[in-house]
């Protein structure tokens, strides 16, 4: 809406200049939030290597047949993508570092540099995952119309 209302008051280059700025904002969002995806399917589906071309399209797909099927399929728009991607990537994100501390902490060979202290406490490591997958879980119930819209 803004973006209209720049092009509409000032002109076709602001327009244009606002979209492109939206767009290079949305994509280096995307970019850092989907390399961090994708680093981590490699390293939990155990591929030998991000780099190999064929573990990486592997992984690239996971990371965007998902977010293309929900906008083009008609069951949402780009703000409910947005928001189902941000949902469950939040889920996503609030599991794998408790999984990865955990393991670090059983089968670490060496001292840490530093140390989570009470932030890593298994209540606070548990609040966290509940919450997250609790937001993931809304999302999913918002979509299929079982709760009120939260956006």
């Amino acid at each position: 809406m803004v973006t209209i209302a720049w092009g509409q008051a000032l002109g076709q280059w602001a327009f244009f200049l606002a979209n492109g700025f939206a767009l290079c904002a949305m994509m280096t969002s995307f970019w850092a939030v989907g390399e961090t995806f994708l680093t981590n399917i490699v390293d939990r589906l155990r591929f030998p290597s991000e780099w190999q071309v064929k573990y990486r399209l592997i992984a690239l797909a996971l990371v965007v047949v998902p977010p293309f099927i929900l906008a083009y399929s008609g069951l949402v728009g780009f703000v409910g993508a947005i928001y189902f991607a941000g949902a469950f990537a939040g889920a996503i994100m609030s599991i794998v570092p408790v999984s990865m501390i955990n393991k670090a902490r059983k089968v670490g060979d060496r001292e840490p540099e530093w140390t989570c202290g009470k932030l890593a406490h298994p209540v606070i490591q548990a609040v966290l995952i509940i919450l997250f997958c609790g937001a993931a879980l809304y999302a999913l119930l918002d979509g299929l119309g079982v709760l009120p819209h939260a956006w």
